[in-house]
């Protein structure tokens, strides 16, 4: 258990299994893969942080869903979620990583989010 206020850190992500059924039950939760970057918010009382799956900080290139994810009504959170890049029309366009000149058309692929919360306070 964490200390209130301290900062929260990047957590490695589960990685996906390929099989060739989907388990079934109640305890199991499915999401579509949409072909985006795995990406890791973190919002703590240091601000909003945007990791890719392997813990490299991309705030900076994330920067609209970042100000997003720190419009949310919590102190502090780890989401991993999907991001994609979307134009005019919602549909995915294709980006290679590293590329920062990305044309955001909102930051809010966070409107119906697939994220699995590991943290919550």
């Amino acid at each position: 258990m964490r200390n209130v206020g301290e900062r929260l850190t990047f957590i490695k992500p589960m990685e996906p299994e390929l099989v060739e059924q989907p388990p079934i039950g109640g305890e199991w939760t499915h999401e579509v893969k949409f072909d985006g970057y795995r990406t890791q918010l973190i919002k703590d009382a240091d601000g909003i942080r945007l990791y890719t799956k392997t813990g490299i900080d991309w705030t900076a290139k994330y920067r609209p869903l970042a100000e997003e994810a720190a419009s949310l009504d919590a102190e502090s959170f780890i989401i991993e979620a999907e991001t994609i890049v979307t134009n005019e029309a919602g549909l995915k366009v294709q980006c290679h990583a590293g590329k920062a000149s990305w044309k955001w058309q909102s930051a809010t692929s966070a409107r119906e989010p697939s994220a699995s919360l590991a943290s919550v306070p």
